[in-house]
């Protein structure tokens, strides 16, 4: 007997925005967004919710083009890559490093004529000044110049700061140093794969020093590709499995089709986490696309 898809909450109206995010702001850890079959506006659901709460959220998008083993270090990487997109308009990174910067010359560690003026300078103006490609600025050649000098400092200092471990700050100083001097892409090509239990270790880091106020959330959408793929949906509902007990403030959401979901994922997902995906379903029964204008 075809057992019926997870129990839902019907949405056939506006008013599926908003639950949608209130779903995410109650950090409801994993979300299905489902349908019978394509065309019921599962993607434009996501992308409107996701476009009206990106100023609270850190969004990664999986695309199964982009991902290979579905795993904590390749989310990771995701997350480091997103510190670099076309969106990213405030440029966390270099203000991580004006912070340090400030901190080592308010302790002394960086000698300064004044201190008051660097330091505001280096608040007001870190996009210009820590630009490791602009061979003109004066500040990012001194800092490129002095790095060996100035590594055990910054990690001592973005511990003191953030509550980090000084092991995970000396990951995060290379790392994020060698992705200002090259492309953040090129970079982590170098850096070694970390098992699941460091990257996810990592992965808290990041939600400690980039996304303290924000949500993560991962989106799985245009899955179509797995159709009856049980084995790349083994590997996805072992991910969502670890993320979901795990002490990540990640909110997972994936967009999936009935017959993807029977074909991929019903057998692989185990009952202790299809229960709790049950209970945050968003289910678009009979709304289809051309009905979204109001959406």
């Amino acid at each position: 007997m075809i057992r019926r898809p997870p129990r839902s909450t019907p949405l056939y109206s506006s008013a599926a925005s908003d639950v949608y995010k209130r779903q995410v702001g109650r950090n409801s850890k994993t979300i299905m967004v489902s349908s019978p079959e394509a065309g019921h506006g599962k993607s434009h659901l996501i992308a409107k919710a996701i476009k009206e709460t990106a100023l609270n959220n850190v969004i990664l998008e999986l695309s199964l083009n982009k991902i290979e083993y579905f795993s904590l270090n390749e989310i990771l990487r995701l997350a480091i890559e997103s510190l670099y997109g076309k969106s990213t308009i405030y440029y966390p990174v270099r203000n991580l490093f004006a912070s340090l910067i400030c901190d080592l010359i308010k302790k002394g560690i960086v000698p300064v004529a004044n201190i008051v003026s660097a330091t505001n300078a280096l608040s007001q103006h870190n996009i210009k000044m820590l630009d490791f490609k602009d061979e003109k600025s004066l500040i990012a050649k001194w800092f490129k110049g002095n790095i060996n000098a100035l590594f055990p400092h910054l990690s001592n200092s973005m511990s003191d700061l953030t509550g980090v471990s000084k092991e995970s700050c000396d990951f995060w100083i290379k790392t994020l140093y060698e992705c200002e001097l090259d492309n953040s892409k090129n970079a982590l090509k170098d850096i070694k794969a970390l098992p699941d239990r460091e990257a996810q270790d990592r992965l808290e880091d990041f939600e400690k020093i980039f996304s303290k106020d924000h949500s993560l959330i991962l989106v799985f959408d245009h899955m179509d590709g797995l159709f009856s793929d049980q084995q790349k949906g083994l590997k996805i509902a072992q991910l969502i499995s670890k993320i979901d007990s795990s002490n990540l403030s990640v909110v997972t959401i994936f967009a999936i089709n009935d017959d993807l979901w029977y074909s991929c994922f019903k057998e692989s997902i185990p009952s202790a986490l299809r229960d709790r995906i049950n209970e945050s379903n968003l289910r678009l029964n009979g709304l289809r696309l051309s009905n979204l204008a109001f959406v």
